[in-house]
């Protein structure tokens, strides 16, 4: 839940933005957990709505009726109070009655509903001037503010209601939403438009992960003698006349060559030690003394961490449960290469601070999901939406007419013909209001169409990839059978994708093309030289569908190239066929043994968008 005074939590936009990466579909209404609605300030505060409990005598003129999810300013003048909302739903709505004042407008998304329309036919005056004897002069303060996290958040204002803001930042900013289109995320009914700089930030969220963290006692390292219960290990310590048993047992983590006290063990009735006046009243307990002496040097400390990264590389470990609150959302942390297993069962892997860890190896232990998020700031520092005519929104029609460029990274004939034939493909389905053409999904032909109209540069990328026939069993099984009776030997199988992208994540790939464009592959080294007599010939067979077809192909020195409108997976093969006459040499090429190497041509594009109206 927010905290009470949430004022000065405009100034890490930044941190912000980084949290909160589920996307939760918007809900209507106030959630049933911390959604709220308060008036404050560092003074003052005053509840209208806590997770159903209206309160709307706290303020006179400010009313909330849950039934419309509406709260009303009727003639309030509080020029340096913050309204401020939490998890309201997208339908949550201010309406205006007379004139009004205030100094801030905040609403908070939380992944549940951050979004926010001014109504009635009132005015809201916002003057962020009121805050300024609580705020420090280099404090960014911004008039309204609509923390999406991760939400879709709209900030509307109806043709009725006029609002006149004097910010000491930005008059209007939206921060962390997934809308890439600002047209879609202020929306000025009146017909008016606002300058809005928009702002796109790459979140990499990691999968979460069982973790313990070695916290050290300081210059305090208590020395046990170890005894044995139960088959577990615990600490006495013998001071003056009294043995003391600590009942966390101690485990012994080889990779660390540590003894360290377990603190997810169970303990009875919150008793965190025994006492006992003699060795004879230990024995009797069911403890067995051992000749070990040990040093603790370090607690610890479990929970479950998700690790993430910005687009500048910086890692953060947030949305961690953990029995002690010491781990800070912005350091950056590393995780150990083994496992530990503890005294509630669990395994875990040890967490700690690095301040160098290197952000790719996060890669090697998390399994990668790509978010990209944008901002948006108004930040002219005075604004005046004035009540007028209601504008009608346009009809939304088919698209017409779409021209799609392409530009090749490199001027080649395959670069050439890859392009245009993706080109025509993306064409089909832009020009489309809904529905897709072959080669292209449902899925990617509406991801395509999204990202088109909010104005995205979409890059298209060939890419070939080495398998093992074991890794492409079914489609293994059909090569073979087309090839079998035959003398022919497949060299390897790889295959290829025509890959659809944006700048921050993969949209998919296209399955088939409309003609064929030209592909070349590099014969291996390490093949058996061809026998004196025989010539050999090079063949692609390529399974698509469950379908295998040989493809011709052209060879050229060390190249092999064919023709495919089709991407699945392939097989390089070959054949040595005796030659009906010996030729007058019978010199052999020797091939030496090297790893084989799959190398299309570059075939990186970029596609770049345009309406022709």
């Amino acid at each position: 839940m927010k905290t009470k005074h949430l004022i000065f939590a405009v100034i890490a936009i930044l941190v912000l933005t980084l949290l909160g990466t589920t996307t939760v579909k918007a809900q209507n209404g106030p959630s049933d957990e911390y959604a709220f609605i308060f008036i404050e300030n560092m003074e003052d505060w005053y509840e209208i709505y806590t997770e159903g409990t209206i309160h709307n005598d706290a303020v006179e003129g400010v009313t909330y009726d849950l039934a419309t999810n509406t709260l009303t300013l009727n003639n309030v003048s509080m020029p340096k109070m913050v309204l401020e909302a939490n998890k309201m739903g997208d339908d949550f709505k201010l309406k205006l009655v007379g004139e009004n004042s205030l100094a801030m407008l905040t609403i908070w998304g939380d992944n549940y509903g951050g979004s926010l329309t001014i109504t009635g036919d009132g005015v809201l005056n916002i003057d962020t001037n009121g805050l300024k004897e609580q705020m420090n002069e280099d404090d960014e303060v911004n008039a309204i503010s609509l923390f999406a996290e991760n939400d879709n958040a709209i900030l509307t204002v109806e043709n009725t209601a006029t609002v006149n803001i004097i910010a000491q930042s930005n008059a209007i900013i939206v921060i962390d939403t997934p809308n890439g289109n600002a047209n879609n995320v202020i929306v000025l009914k009146n017909g008016q438009t606002v300058p809005a700089t928009k702002s796109a930030h790459i979140w990499r969220e990691y999968e979460e992960v069982n973790f313990i963290e070695l916290t050290s006692y300081g210059d305090w390292n208590p020395q046990y003698t170890l005894y044995e219960k139960d088959g577990k290990m615990y600490g006495m310590s013998h001071e003056y006349d009294q043995y003391e048993i600590n009942a966390k047992p101690i485990i012994y983590i080889p990779q660390l060559d540590e003894y360290i006290m377990d603190y997810t063990a169970e303990i009875e009735d919150d008793q965190w030690s025994y006492f006992f006046s003699s060795e004879e009243e230990i024995a009797a307990a069911g403890y067995t003394a051992t000749t070990t002496e040990v040093t603790i040097t370090n607690n610890i400390y479990t929970g479950i961490a998700t690790l993430s990264q910005d687009a500048q590389g910086n890692n953060y470990v947030h949305w961690t449960h953990y029995i002690n609150d010491n781990l800070d959302e912005e350091e950056v942390y590393s995780l150990s290469d083994y496992e530990v297993t503890l005294s509630d069962g669990k395994s875990y892997r040890v967490l700690t601070r690095n301040y160098d860890v290197d952000a790719t190896t996060l890669e090697d232990v998390y399994h990668d999901i790509t978010t990209e998020n944008f901002d948006y700031y108004v930040s002219s520092k005075t604004l005046n939406i004035a009540a007028g005519e209601a504008v009608k929104p346009e009809e939304t029609k088919p698209v017409e007419n779409v021209t799609v460029k392409v530009e090749a990274a490199e001027e080649t004939a395959e670069d050439t013909a890859a392009t245009t034939e993706v080109a025509k493909l993306i064409n089909s389905v832009v020009a489309l209001e809904e529905g897709t053409v072959e080669g292209i999904d449902e899925e990617l032909a509406k991801k395509i169409r999204e990202k088109v109209q909010n104005g995205e540069t979409i890059f298209i990328e060939v890419v070939s990839e080495d398998v093992k026939s074991e890794d492409v069993k079914e489609d293994a099984t059909k090569v073979e059978e087309k090839i079998s009776g035959s003398n022919k030997k497949v060299v390897a199988y790889f295959d290829i994708d025509v890959l659809v992208k944006t700048a921050s994540e993969s949209l998919g790939n296209v399955t088939n093309l409309q003609d064929k464009i030209t592909l070349t592959v590099t014969i291996p080294e390490g093949l058996p030289a061809v026998p004196a007599g025989y010539t050999r010939t090079y063949k692609i067979i390529r399974v698509h569908n469950g379908l295998a077809e040989e493809l011709e192909t052209t060879v050229s020195g060390d190249k092999v190239s064919f023709k495919s409108d089709k991407f699945s997976t392939y097989a390089l093969t070959y054949e040595d066929t005796k030659n009906t006459k010996n030729p007058a040499t019978g010199d052999n090429i020797s091939i030496y043994i090297a790893l084989f190497a799959i190398a299309i041509i570059g075939t990186v594009v970029t596609v770049k968008m345009y309406r022709n109206k």
